[in-house]
């Protein structure tokens, strides 16, 4: 795409290809409904030069703007009003996703009008323009220059406004070694006339093109995010609401155990609506806490895979981290608060069908975490009323391994295998079965270890090892056939016995 700039002396209108851009500045500035100076209004004052349009306020910034970039030596400047042909609406989707790199390579950019009114980052827009260009002034109402983004007495007060890290802004290269999740607060109190917009200028700022579809909305946002995923491994752009989210649950405690009738075993409450949310972020602002947080090295992020997928986001083999008092899964994001580098940000979730994934919007966790075998899984991006089902009904068929004379986690130490393995739910020992054909589970158990989880109990029967069926309203519970043998003996079918503790069996 050729840029298109203003001649600082003639005011006139010219085109460059790429490669034959000469040098010119910029100006950034606030937009005034119905005062600033179109494209094709633009086009017209070069045809006519005492077209009206050269009464408006806009037009004299652009004449301002002229003057202060001759006087610094530069020939052209490029103003976002005139420059785009706004009309076409494919010049205008490849003007957005060329403007990071055409504030990196002015040599000047021009911040003015604004600072008089409002601080002059407050507008989404004013990121890129910020971190992108290497040279920014800013000017007042009376385009007197009160100094450069870079000089000792504004780097601390820009920061502190815009909440971009100095060293940022003194030099942008560092841009890719940061975390997504630090880079998404900058946008999160920002403010933009179209919500589409929000995503649109970010885009730089993370390296990723994308069409642009004004009349999406939200989506626009979401669709960024799946781009950042295209072409990152960052796990902290999952880090949104930390840490908010987890202190909340925190000072409220968990949701009460619900005991199993006659079996005294505490059952975990099944995933519901409230409990689940879809795991991308909705807007920036979910992001307001994250802007200390920094990444693993890359040694510790290199084996690190996910993808999209149109079941949900795929992760291959997540190292997860298992809470058997709350039934979840905790995955560490592999980054961490920067005062606090011993202290880890992780994402939970639960499991709601066969390989799948939702993410909890609350969760508490105490120390109990056991690592779990690398598991590969889908996530649930987005909660649909599909997905919603899916969370409320995925424990109404499903079938409980518990036993009264021991925890959640000492049975889980005794299990060697289970299968089917993708309808396994490790963090509440439950199979989640939804379908209509008979249900066949199948867990091997090594037997000195479960001996070693029955030792201080006086009960030492094999039949105190049961599985819990939930009925449809999750109060039905029945306790189902178990059957009991020696590992050896499980393609035979022989009689169930007790086992000497040396054995392995299955049930």
């Amino acid at each position: 795409m050729a840029l298109r700039l203003i001649h600082t002396s003639t005011l006139r209108l010219e085109s460059f290809l790429v490669g034959r851009i000469p040098e010119y500045a910029i100006l950034s500035h606030t937009w005034t409904d119905g005062h600033e100076i179109s494209y094709e209004e633009m086009d017209s004052i070069n045809s006519s030069p005492s077209h009206p349009a050269t009464n408006k306020f806009g037009y004299s910034k652009i004449m301002k703007s002229c003057a202060v970039s001759r006087a610094l030596g530069l020939d052209y400047v490029w103003v976002d009003t005139c420059c785009i042909k706004k009309s076409s609406s494919a010049e205008l989707s490849e003007a957005i996703n060329s403007m990071f790199q055409w504030y990196q390579n002015a040599e000047s950019v021009s911040l003015t009008s604004r600072i008089c009114h409002q601080p002059a980052t407050s507008t989404i827009a004013c990121l890129g323009e910020l971190i992108a260009p290497r040279n920014v002034r800013f000017y007042n109402c009376r385009w007197d220059c009160i100094g450069g983004k870079i000089d000792s007495d504004l780097l601390g007060l820009i920061s502190r406004i815009s909440g971009i890290d100095e060293r940022v802004l003194v030099d942008a290269s560092i841009l890719p070694s940061l975390s997504v999740a630090k880079k998404m607060s900058w946008a999160a109190s920002r403010e933009t006339t179209k919500p589409e917009d929000l995503a649109y200028c970010l885009m730089g700022i993370f390296d990723v093109n994308m069409p642009l579809l004004y009349g999406e909305g939200s989506k626009a946002f979401l669709r960024l995010q799946e781009e950042i995923i295209k072409r990152s491994n960052d796990l902290s752009i999952f880090a949104w609401g930390h840490p908010e989210t987890t202190q909340s649950y925190l000072e409220e405690g968990t949701r009460p155990a619900r005991d199993v009738e006659g079996e005294g075993h505490a059952g975990r409450l099944p995933a519901t609506q409230s409990d689940c949310c879809g795991l991308l972020a909705e807007s920036a602002s979910n992001f307001a806490n994250c802007g200390k947080l920094v990444l693993h090295t890359a040694t510790v992020r290199r084996n690190i895979a996910f993808s999209m997928t149109n079941n949900g986001i795929f992760f291959s083999q997540m190292k997860l981290r298992v809470n058997f008092e709350s039934g979840c899964y905790v995955l560490p994001l592999l980054c961490y608060e920067e005062e606090s580098p011993l202290d880890g940000t992780y994402l939970t979730l639960r499991k709601v069908g066969p390989d799948l994934f939702a993410r909890l919007e609350n969760c508490y966790w105490e120390d109990l975490f056991r690592w779990n075998d690398k598991v590969s899984g889908y996530v649930v991006t987005k909660m649909t009323p599909e997905t919603m089902v899916l969370t409320e009904t995925c424990r109404v068929e499903s079938v409980q391994l518990s036993s009264p004379l021991c925890s959640n986690v000492e049975l889980h130490a005794a299990i060697v295998e289970v299968s089917p393995e993708e309808t396994w739910d490790l963090s509440t020992l439950t199979f989640l079965e939804d379908d209509d054909e008979p249900f066949t589970g199948h867990v091997k158990f090594d037997g000195p270890m479960l001996c070693r989880a029955f030792d201080s109990s006086t009960a030492q029967r094999w039949d105190d090892i049961h599985l819990v069926w939930w009925g449809g309203d999750f109060h039905t519970r029945e306790t189902v056939w178990v059957y009991i043998c020696w590992a050896r003996d499980w393609e035979e079918g022989s009689n169930s016995r007790a086992l000497p503790s040396s054995e392995v069996c299955s049930i």
